[in-house]
């Protein structure tokens, strides 16, 4: 079953990896070692766009790959370790997105996959 909203379709999903692309985006880089997944991910800071962008590429990234994938927070990415990551992390994800905690409160709040 697909449990995406209808309003995120091809279209959002490309307009949000390039808005995360622009130098002075409203993106969070989540590298793998705050993670622990094997891939950098992007969060967003803005309340009109709750959303996760996945890096399309393993390892450390400063900005998300042409082909890598948007997808509305707690939406299903597909990948199991990035879906177990956003479950534990979903609250916090959302809270910074609505501006309700900062950049710092942020990173102290969020659990690592290694974690469960």
């Amino acid at each position: 079953m697909d449990r995406r909203s209808p309003r995120h379709d091809k279209a959002w999903r490309e307009r949000m990896v390039s808005f995360a692309r622009e130098p002075d985006s409203e993106f969070t880089a989540l590298r793998p070692g705050e993670t622990g997944l094997r891939m950098t991910v992007y969060a967003s800071e803005r309340s009109d766009y709750e959303t996760l962008i996945v890096d399309s590429q393993p390892g450390l990234r400063f900005a998300p790959s042409a082909d890598s994938q948007a997808f509305g927070i707690g939406e299903h990415t597909g990948d199991p370790d990035v879906d177990t990551w956003v479950k534990i992390n979903i609250e916090v994800l959302r809270r910074y997105a609505k501006g309700q905690i900062d950049t710092i409160d942020f990173y102290r709040k969020l659990r690592s996959r290694r974690s469960v």
